[in-house]
């Protein structure tokens, strides 16, 4: 019992070192997780092990809220990554269901929009079926679209890829309720989102032992507040504040602070001659580097 509770509080204690505060339009540079207003920087890997990342993704569109969109990414199959590919998997579907009268009435009036390979940037192994299933037996017509990558085995940068659009949902079952969307606005929804899942450029994690001297980071990089400063030199806060205009140095792996800006003195706050200030989160940007002479502001 005691060894769980430790390796839980070491693990708690893991995450809150490597959680840090991230403004909406911040894309990370480092390899991680996003989740709303916040960034989780990942552990390093050591060479001699294994590391298997699951994320699964789902949301509903505010306009159409019976349309669901999904991504589930896993490392690729490395003994038998055909396996899951979905040319092959929809072919059987369509055998087996061709074999049974019901189901074949069924088969014989989906419409199919599309059916065929799918290349996503340098994405390469995927492959799409976009559908509309019929009125069936306690189910509406929906739309239904499919598509999945193989990915490469061993690459973390083309793993293995489950993306699926459904229409007609509720209570988390498709075709439980009319489809918003028409078959065009369907399928324009599908092709506008799937052609900007893109690999999220990251620079590797140090490695234990490696001494090789980093490359700097550009001159404009930000980091905000909360993040580990990724490069020592002087910095300047979005919201110039307490002092040098908001200018000050930074050593790399420093947590970046707040900025102490002033604030508007009550009437008796004037009288005593007092100033108060008040601290908020900022974004910091890159603007010089360690060997850079310090500027006043």
């Amino acid at each position: 019992m005691q060894d769980n509770k430790d390796r839980a509080i070491a693990r708690i204690k893991s995450i809150a070192q490597r959680l840090r505060v991230r403004i909406e339009n911040d894309i990370p540079s480092e390899p991680g997780n996003c989740i709303e207003h916040a960034f989780l920087t990942d552990l390093p890997i050591p060479d001699d092990s294994i590391f298997y990342e699951h994320i699964r993704i789902g949301f509903r569109f505010q306009e159409f809220p019976d349309a669901h969109f999904s991504i589930y990414v896993a490392p690729s199959n490395p003994h038998d990554p055909e396996r899951d590919s979905l040319e092959a998997q929809f072919k059987r579907i369509k055998e087996d269901m061709a074999s049974t009268p019901k189901a074949k009435k069924v088969l014989d009036a989906t419409k199919y929009f599309r059916e065929s390979p799918r290349q996503i940037h340098e994405w390469k192994t995927g492959y799409e079926v976009l559908m509309r299933s019929p009125d069936e037996e306690g189910s509406r017509a929906h739309h239904d679209f499919a598509m999945k990558f193989i990915g490469v085995p061993h690459d973390p940068f083309r793993p293995y890829a489950d993306i699926q659009f459904q229409t007609g949902v509720a209570d988390n079952a498709a075709g439980a309720t009319t489809a918003s969307l028409s078959d065009e606005e369907a399928i324009a929804i599908w092709d506008k989102i799937t052609s900007t899942i893109r690999v999220r450029p990251t620079k590797p994690l140090p490695q234990a032992g490696d001494k090789a001297a980093a490359p700097r980071v550009p001159l404009g990089e930000q980091a905000v507040t909360g993040r580990t400063c990724p490069q020592t030199g002087w910095w300047q806060a979005e919201d110039a504040g307490d002092g040098q205009g908001g200018r000050h140095h930074f050593v790399a792996g420093e947590r970046m602070p707040h900025v102490t800006l002033p604030g508007q003195p009550s009437f008796w706050q004037k009288l005593k001659g007092e100033q108060p200030s008040h601290r908020r989160a900022t974004a910091w940007k890159l603007v010089a580097y360690d060997d850079a002479p310090a500027r006043e502001g």
